[in-house]
């Protein structure tokens, strides 16, 4: 999905996305370094797109303003320490994050993503209620449903 989201900018924008997936076997650590020095150096718009699994390599791309989280994750802890690399110091400006989601075509309260969208924000919301705990109580039944996303 990598390779057709770069495909796509570079047709319509006319910008080479550099690309940052995370496969810390594969990639020499240096170059991530260089792609996010090139990417906080360019002047005007430019694209860089990495993967949340890259997040555990320590990245820093304060030089982003917009976070687009194409496809979710399961753990949103992920997707947190993924966008988190935009808010690090020396971040100067507004960061805006973005979820595309679809939905059935002829009702938008259904589909997988709206789905997997509501699991995500359950899991979330029960990690911030667990490390700071205020309101009413989750049931047993409700704690299974938000962790396997099922219902009995």
């Amino acid at each position: 999905m990598q390779s057709i989201i770069s495909k796509v900018i570079h047709e319509h924008f006319d910008v080479v996305a550099r690309t940052i997936n995370g496969e810390t076997n594969s990639r020499d650590p240096d170059e991530a370094d260089r792609i996010i020095n090139y990417f906080s150096k360019t002047k005007g718009f430019d694209v860089l797109i990495a993967s949340p699994i890259a997040a555990g390599a320590g990245l820093n791309i304060v030089a982003a303003n917009h976070v687009i989280h194409y496809g979710r994750w399961w753990n949103p802890a992920k997707e947190d320490q993924a966008t988190c690399r935009a808010y690090r110091i020396g971040q100067e400006r507004e960061v805006h994050v973005y979820y595309p989601i679809l939905h059935h075509p002829d009702n938008v309260e259904e589909g997988f993503d709206i789905k997997l969208n509501a699991l995500v924000e359950k899991k979330r919301k029960l990690a911030t209620d667990f490390l700071n705990p205020v309101g009413p109580e989750i049931s047993a039944n409700e704690f299974e449903n938000v962790i396997y996303g099922v219902k009995k």
